[in-house]
């Protein structure tokens, strides 16, 4: 997985919720919040993309950009937004291949099967794209694990400090 002090690969295609293919520098701004989940409408996705919603209009205050990834389609991305009412977009990863550059793509182990899937991580990117904090499973995280039902304030509380302290 990529770690702080690490360049983010911005020159990944993504998709968009209307269907267009764009370099993942093209649909956002920096600084920013890249958050990596595995499915919508998924009970911790839910609660996770809920708590970052909560908070999303204090992050952007702060000079952040939030968006989401997974390797749903764009139909999917669009009735998870409007039934959650989620007030940041959320981008197609579908042949997963932002998420192998970062290695967020891992294998994954449940009821004794294995398959790959999406680790849910975060990211924080500073103006120059360089990654400046971590959250998920890789013990490498520099902010330790997602906790989907208060991701949300994990954010918040860190950008709040980094904001603080650049001052």
């Amino acid at each position: 997985m990529i770690k702080v002090g690490d360049k983010f690969p911005l020159d990944t295609l993504l998709l968009n919720t209307e269907g267009e293919t764009k370099l993942l520098s093209d649909l956002i701004s920096l600084p920013c919040v890249i958050y990596f989940y595995p499915k919508d409408m998924t009970p911790g996705c839910t609660d996770e993309a809920c708590s970052i919603r909560d908070v999303s209009d204090e992050i952007r205050s702060l000079g952040y950009f939030v968006c989401g990834i997974s390797s749903d389609d764009q139909n999917s991305h669009k009735k998870f937004i409007q039934k959650y009412t989620l007030n940041f977009p959320l981008f197609s990863d579908l042949d997963q291949s932002l998420q192998k550059k970062v290695g967020v793509w891992v294998e994954k182990s449940m009821y004794g099967k294995k398959y790959m899937g999406t680790m849910r991580s975060t990211f924080v990117l500073d103006k120059a794209g360089t990654v400046i904090a971590t959250w998920g499973d890789d013990e490498l995280c520099s902010q330790g694990k997602v906790l989907t039902k208060t991701h949300g304030e994990q954010l918040l509380s860190y950008l709040k400090e980094v904001s603080a302290t650049s001052i």
